[in-house]
């Protein structure tokens, strides 16, 4: 019996790897520790949303530090996000062709 080697069209191949890290990603968003993560982010963000109304609008440097806190939880939620609906879109696309 022979074996034959497959090849898969490099955009294909492609494709089927962001589709699948876009499943892996929904998946750990939808497991127990994906969740607390995401809550974990939301209460950073209100926390520094609520230190940042109290914070003496002369002091830069605590006002910096706050927004760093919020750009940190939002942009780790985004690549979360973004890479769901990455996967979501290769899957479309593998459908078509």
């Amino acid at each position: 019996m022979s074996q034959e080697n497959i090849v898969i069209d490099p955009m294909i191949r492609q494709l089927m790897e962001s589709a699948a890290m876009g499943m892996a990603a929904k998946e750990f968003m939808a497991s127990d520790f994906g969740k607390h993560i995401a809550n974990k982010a939301a209460e950073e963000i209100d926390e520094a949303l609520a230190q940042m109304i109290d914070a003496d609008p002369e002091d830069a440097k605590t006002i910096r530090s706050l927004q760093n806190k919020i750009h940190v939880a939002q942009t780790a939620l985004s690549w979360l996000m973004d890479t769901i609906g990455e996967g979501e879109n290769s899957m479309r696309a593998i459908d078509e062709v």
